[in-house]
């Protein structure tokens, strides 16, 4: 169990009134996504070994995938956002309530970014309400959480939230061609993982040794190898 004295802090700093606490930032581990929650974990429904010592798991087996959908903090959408598409460009609308939620960039200053159509005019951007402050030497990396079928993309980034601690706003991309949508408030809308900001130098090498002794610890067992012999708890609360 992680010692209490080791457990590093992050805030989260409100700067609107008129965000309801229903949508306040979470730990990802408490909006595991549906589509996973609802999955089986082997194909089947059934935790057989079959062939040549295989097993059926499916992608909820797999501590990677489960360590990215569960890691850092999630931020949320803090009202309704109806989207319309006209075959051309799309049209933002939120509760005047809110005063602006989305504004644009022009899109020449994004010209070449891989995820940007820049046939359009703008390329728009969220209102974030919420500034992010940790420890010195810590960054945090925004990203849109992982492994979710998003309407809305934010593009990613890293801010250094030791010193730095305005809201970052969220330009982003749309993944809908429907006429009209509506993005419900309390949707999640980013990810937020604390990142320890260190030097670090690459080397290429070529150890068939480490590779094999993996191998064989995790080809030892048939269910969960990775999970009991190479996988950490992470811890985000």
């Amino acid at each position: 169990m992680m010692k209490k004295n080791n457990i590093k802090k992050i805030e989260f700093i409100k700067t609107s009134d008129k965000v309801s606490d229903l949508y306040f930032p979470t730990p990802a581990s408490k909006e595991i996504p549906d589509w996973y929650k609802d999955i089986s974990s082997y194909i089947g429904g059934e935790k057989t070994v079959v062939g040549q010592g295989e097993t059926l798991a499916t992608i909820k087996k797999c501590m990677p995938v489960f360590d990215a959908i569960s890691s850092g903090y999630i931020l949320k959408t803090y009202c309704d956002i109806e989207i319309s598409w006209d075959g051309i460009t799309y049209e933002f609308k939120t509760s005047p309530y809110y005063g602006e939620v989305i504004v644009g960039h022009s899109a020449g200053q994004v010209t070449g970014h891989p995820g940007v159509n820049n046939k359009h005019t703008y390329v728009p951007k969220l209102l974030n309400v919420w500034a992010v402050k940790t420890l010195p030497g810590y960054s945090s990396l925004i990203l849109p959480p992982m492994h979710r079928d998003n309407i809305i993309n934010i593009l990613p980034g890293i801010i250094d939230s030791d010193s730095f601690h305005d809201v970052t706003n969220f330009p982003f991309t749309v993944n809908t061609k429907e006429d009209r949508v509506i993005i419900p408030a309390g949707t999640p809308i980013a990810q937020i993982i604390p990142l320890k900001r260190e030097d670090w130098e690459m080397s290429i090498n070529y150890s068939p040794e480490d590779s094999t002794k993996s191998s064989n610890s995790v080809r030892s067992v048939f269910f969960e190898a990775y999970k009991k012999m190479f996988w950490s708890k992470k811890s985000y609360r």
